[in-house]
């Protein structure tokens, strides 16, 4: 009994999951070294990982980028591009009607740009 309490005591403190950003967008994704960029729709997202819709299924492993903009009101500030890359963790088809794919991505990288930066 003691071994499980120690158990569940270490995968409690280790590695919180990360705060999740309830965020519906357009996200434009494409697998790594693919030149078609395919539109779905962000869900939410983290500094780990994001969700969101697509049309067609990945397979679990594949290294994807992603590309959105941030809204104004998540910072406070102005509205920001966000480029990341990651691969693919979960792909299952969403709802019961329709060709719509939910995929869960991990994020490994991620690089912002303010609009400003942009002009």
């Amino acid at each position: 009994m003691k071994r499980q309490e120690a158990s569940n005591h270490a995968r409690s403190t280790i590695d919180p999951r990360a705060t999740r950003f309830e965020i519906v967008t357009t996200v434009w994704y494409r697998v790594r070294g693919d030149s078609t960029w395919r539109e779905g729709m962000l869900k939410n997202f983290s500094i780990s990982g994001m969700l969101f819709t697509a049309e067609q299924p990945l397979e679990r492993g594949t290294s994807i980028e992603m590309k959105f903009t941030l809204p104004v009101a998540l910072d406070g500030k102005c509205a920001a591009d966000l480029s990341c890359r990651g691969f693919v963790v979960r792909s299952e088809k969403h709802g019961t009607t329709g060709s719509a794919v939910r995929i869960a991505a991990k994020v490994l990288h991620s690089h912002l740009l303010r609009h400003s930066e942009l002009e």
